[in-house]
């Protein structure tokens, strides 16, 4: 019995070990299947973070077997050689390590703006744009020097300028300032010339027309005495007539008579020669009859000849006369008498001459001209006299002088002497025409004294 006994606890030891050994195996296997089952889900995860970083496709890629063999040359991970690498590119890039891709390419888009090229590329074109705004710098300073020379010489020069102006301005208003005060003493001269002067011209003025009344109070005296003295001058007429006072009719009388003719020489012979007191180039109007030589009873007009003769040989008592303008149908024949009113072999003319007279034939007629008109009728014999008394035989009279229209008081005082001066010519020519129509003393106008005298073609 002990013996099953100590058998039997073998046995139930050997059991007992058994579980026990069964128990740990289990234990351990579940301990180990449950490790098996952590280890393959770390090493799913490990997977899933693996393919994160670089997938299974991406880690046979050459450059990441580059990038692998350089990480493991310097004992680096690949993931720890290339985040070191990007932080050393951002370094050098941005200044910051931690900058990311993203914020690289704003950084560059705002630096350099939109652009599909490389930085490196960017870089060079900024450093070509750079090279080139230097060299544009360089020749912008250069110029700038230029001009800075340009400047201080034209500063230079404007300030020699400024200072000639200056010096020359102040020469100027030196001048200026004398020449004001020698102006200023012309005005106080001027001035008082001039309250002198308009004291003169006032007291002019004044004596003026004093002197206007006095004229005025003058003429209304000589006009009542003309008319006083006109009638009596009719009243002498009739009881003076034929008396020395009144002019003959010796307009009427020939000077001479035609003795022949040279028609090819177109001359003509008279009979009043240098004891006649004929001379050369004295002019002769010739008529039929003595009768023919008398004014017209209307106008007043003394007819033209038949014809005009020029003097142009003079002998003792005869002369050559050529014939200077003619009548056609009305020749000149033997017996015609001439006639000049200037001229007369037996006495000499007395003659006035007053008036404006157009001797050069210009349409013009002038005072100024009136001393031709006198010179030849003093060439040819005649007398002119200044006063029309009852021994001139002609009054010869030009074109009456306008007058123009009377200027008033205030007007200057030359201005009123004129008007005076030519109102008085006006005045003595209509006296002297009407004195001479009162004692009938022949009046000649220039036309008829140029047709009496064989002047009317106009020489």
């Amino acid at each position: 019995m002990a013996a099953r006994s100590g058998s039997g606890t073998g046995t139930i030891v050997t059991v007992v070990i058994l579980a026990v050994l069964s128990l740990g195996l289990f234990v351990m296997t579940i301990v180990f299947w449950s490790q098996k089952n952590r280890e393959r889900q770390a090493l799913d995860t490990l997977k899933v973070e693996m393919a994160e970083f670089a997938p299974e496709a991406e880690r046979r890629r050459d450059d990441i077997g580059q990038v692998r063999a350089a990480a493991k040359a310097e004992g680096k991970s690949a993931l720890g050689y290339l985040s070191e690498s990007m932080q050393k590119s951002m370094q050098l890039v941005t200044g910051s390590p931690r900058d990311t891709v993203k914020q690289l390419e704003t950084k560059i888009a705002s630096a350099a703006g939109e652009t599909s090229g490389s930085l490196l590329g960017v870089l060079s074109q900024r450093d070509q744009e750079i090279q080139n705004l230097r060299a544009g710098l360089a020749a912008a300073e250069a110029a700038r020097d230029r001009a800075l020379a340009d400047r201080e010489n034209e500063v230079r020069r404007v300030t020699g300028i400024e200072t000639s102006s200056r010096e020359s301005l102040e020469a100027l208003n030196a001048d200026v300032n004398r020449y004001k005060d020698q102006v200023d003493q012309y005005r106080d001269e001027m001035n008082l010339a001039k309250a002198a002067r308009d004291a003169e011209v006032e007291k002019a003025r004044a004596a003026t027309r004093e002197v206007e009344t006095a004229l005025n109070t003058d003429i209304t005296e000589l006009q009542q005495q003309l008319v006083l003295a006109q009638e009596t001058s009719k009243r002498l007429q009739e009881q003076m007539r034929g008396q020395s006072f009144k002019a003959g009719d010796e307009y009427a009388l020939v000077d001479g008579e035609v003795i022949g003719l040279d028609s090819a020489e177109n001359t003509v012979f008279v009979n009043i020669g240098r004891a006649q007191k004929a001379v050369l180039g004295m002019s002769f109007e010739i008529y039929s009859e003595p009768t023919a030589i008398r004014p017209d009873a209307q106008s007043g007009d003394y007819p033209a000849g038949k014809a005009a003769i020029e003097l142009i040989r003079v002998d003792e008592n005869s002369a050559v006369g050529r014939i200077v303008r003619e009548k056609r149908g009305n020749p000149v024949v033997k017996g015609d008498v001439v006639a000049n009113a200037v001229y007369d072999p037996k006495k000499s003319y007395k003659m006035l001459v007053y008036g404006n007279f157009d001797s050069n034939v210009d349409g013009v007629a002038t005072m100024a001209e009136q001393s031709d008109i006198v010179a030849m009728i003093e060439s040819w014999g005649g007398e002119v006299v200044t006063e029309l008394t009852g021994q001139v035989d002609f009054l010869v009279l030009g074109q009456r002088p306008v007058l123009r229209p009377q200027p008033p008081s205030t007007s200057p005082v030359p201005v009123i002497d004129e008007y005076m001066r030519q109102r008085r010519v006006v005045q003595e020519y209509d006296r002297l025409f009407e004195q001479a129509t009162a004692t009938s003393i022949p009046v000649l106008t220039e036309n008829r004294l140029r047709t009496l005298i064989g002047a009317s073609g106009g020489r």
